[in-house]
């Protein structure tokens, strides 16, 4: 019976061990309709991170903190990864990237239809004392051009707490622009304004700010360089099946 009761053992560890997959925890913050612990899959882009890493047969596991809180995680080690970040030459001493982006934010000026401003007013210094007050959010980064401007005096710049005080700041007629990803405008609009007070806000076609963001891995995650070679290997494989477009949002998909 002995020998009976080893084989099966062994034939169950053997099964367990085929059914087990490696895991990747990953940290994460708000953002949505991006990424979000409330959404089907997270948000699209988790969604994205998950599948090309379930390409390699790795369970992902999203860990929701305070942007900030998923940084110094990571940086410590205590996170494999975290989502959604631009490359700099700072975090690089700390991480590595993706090959590819998991996402384009694309920031455009939202302005009120009562004080339609063009993209050539915008830059173009003012012939009185009067300058356009613009909108923003504490500890957000609008770019080198937004950050000049506002060095220079070309305009007033108010930051607040979040997307929908900007908004309602156009709506009252408080600011005059208000820089803001696009989907994430669209989005934050869409949850939190009524239909009237939709029909108010426009916003221009010009871009004021494009970043690339990348799947961050840590460099003090021993797996760091598989992880990160077996994620780049998935999203080519997303791309040659045409199913990274698919998930990716369209704003011009999320209703009025």
């Amino acid at each position: 019976m002995f020998p009976i009761r080893l084989f099966l053992c062994l034939g169950l560890l053997w099964s367990a061990s085929l059914s087990a997959q490696e895991v990747i925890y990953i940290g994460s913050g708000e953002w949505p309709p991006y990424i979000s612990e409330d959404a089907p899959h997270f948000g699209p882009t988790s969604q994205i991170v998950s599948e090309a890493f379930a390409l390699a047969s790795i369970d992902v596991e999203y860990r929701f903190h305070p942007w900030n809180r998923s940084f110094f995680l990571c940086q410590r080690g205590e996170l494999d990864a975290t989502i959604a970040w631009e490359k700099t030459a700072e975090r690089e001493q700390d991480f590595v990237f993706s090959e590819m982006p998991i996402i384009i934010e694309r920031t455009v000026f939202f302005y009120s239809k009562h004080r339609a401003v063009s993209w050539e007013e915008i830059w173009t210094p003012p012939e009185d004392a009067s300058r356009l007050r613009v909108g923003a959010i504490l500890g957000y980064n609008y770019g080198s051009k937004l950050d000049e401007a506002e060095r220079t005096g070309l305009f007033t710049v108010r930051r607040s707490d979040s997307e929908a005080t900007n908004f309602r700041q156009l709506i009252k007629g408080h600011i005059d622009l208000f820089p803001s990803d696009l989907v994430v405008g669209l989005e934050v609009l869409r949850k939190h304004f009524d239909a009237a007070e939709r029909q108010q806000i426009r916003y221009l076609p010009e871009q004021l700010y494009t970043a690339k963001l990348y799947l961050m891995f840590s460099k003090k995650s021993p797996r760091h360089a598989w992880l990160k070679a077996q994620f780049d290997k998935g999203m080519q494989q997303l791309i040659a099946s045409g199913k990274l477009n698919r998930l990716q949002i369209d704003p011009s998909l999320i209703p009025p």
